[in-house]
């Protein structure tokens, strides 16, 4: 039997087919990790500013936004930044800070995609207890506004046994 078929090379062309695939892939997950670890770096500065101006608030809301600027710009700029001063259960209690950025992609520029866009939001309440009553292992603790309040003592040590000399304050 003659044979009209050589089947030598058929493996070459397969492999040589698979490793295109395979550089297309390694390619797209280069790519899109890049724009989520963009993303991600956005996120934080969002959230770092959100955070530093939801601290003056609601006394302040210009200052607020002050605040929010200077902490996006220590950690990743405000570039396409708006911050949003908003109402969630007292007047000027939120500050909303949305960003988004252009990302660039390493490999996505041979398909034409030269940038995508990454977002990122983050929201901060000023929230303040008052009046709120927390018995814990050392004594009860109550927070009013920004302030905490718990009972101190002055106490003598004999080895691992304590006695109280004097109540120095009290919740009341």
């Amino acid at each position: 039997m003659t044979r009209l078929r050589s089947a030598d090379g058929q493996v070459t062309v397969m492999a040589a087919v698979l490793m295109v695939f395979l550089v297309a892939m390694v390619a797209f997950v280069l790519d899109v990790g890049s724009w989520f670890r963009q993303q991600r770096i956005s996120q934080s500065t969002v959230d770092a500013a959100a955070l530093a101006g939801a601290q003056v608030l609601p006394n302040d809301p210009g200052g607020a936004t002050t605040m929010a600027s200077t902490f996006a710009n220590k950690n990743g700029g405000v570039l396409g930044a708006t911050i949003t001063i908003g109402s969630k259960w007292n007047t000027n209690d939120m500050i909303t800070v949305k960003q988004t950025k252009s990302a660039t992609g390493f490999f996505s520029k041979v398909l034409g995609i030269n940038t995508v866009s990454v977002h990122a939001k983050a929201s901060a309440v000023a929230a303040m207890c008052s009046g709120t009553f927390y018995d814990s292992p050392r004594g009860l603790v109550r927070l009013d506004g920004n302030l905490l309040d718990q009972d101190v003592y002055l106490a003598a040590a004999h080895g691992l046994e304590f006695e109280i000399q004097e109540q120095i304050a009290s919740v009341t």
